[in-house]
């Protein structure tokens, strides 16, 4: 680990690592689990590291069989991951295994966070986010929105969306 401010230049180890322990620490130190105001357990890193940043969401795509976005915040210039629910109970009971070496404020926040359990009234969704595609986005400025809903299977939300994103993007 590199001596004095590290935020942006840290990165994971080039020879073999633990990578749980690793990642447990980083968490230790720049994360931060618990469960929200509206009751949803959430494990996030803030890191200005892109190095960290791609192989911690690599790391969290294995574990969750995800994958996320990763963006630079732009106002800081820097990464907020974050995951929610049972994803961040997977993380959690990966990370914070029994025996482990951590932080005893973080190691009782993980357990809080694998105590949780969805509420009958909520809603899981089980599918993943469609990304837009160059030849959907020329059909839908080309269509009207109910034409494009129903030749692209999505719905008309997700159009109007994306018609203002794209909008947006351009002014």
């Amino acid at each position: 680990m590199p001596y004095g401010k590290k935020s942006a230049i840290i990165a994971p180890p080039t020879c073999e690592y633990a990578q749980i322990d690793y990642f447990r620490g980083i968490l230790d130190g720049d994360g931060s689990l618990g469960i929200t105001g509206n009751s949803y357990p959430f494990v996030a890193l803030v890191t200005a590291s892109s190095a960290l940043a791609v192989v911690y969401m690599s790391f969290l795509g294995e574990l969750t069989g995800k994958t996320k976005k990763l963006a630079l915040n732009m106002r800081d210039h820097i990464y907020n991951i974050t995951i929610y629910k049972e994803d961040a109970q997977i993380v959690a009971s990966t990370l914070y295994y029994d025996g482990c070496l951590a932080l005893t404020r973080k190691m009782q926040s993980a357990q809080r966070i694998q105590q949780w359990q969805r509420p009958d009234a909520m809603r899981k969704r089980d599918f993943a986010r469609k990304t837009w595609l160059p030849d959907e986005d020329a059909c839908i400025l080309s269509h009207t929105i109910e034409e494009s809903a129903e030749m692209l299977n999505r719905t008309q939300k997700s159009i109007k969306t994306r018609l203002w994103r794209l909008r947006d993007s351009n002014n």
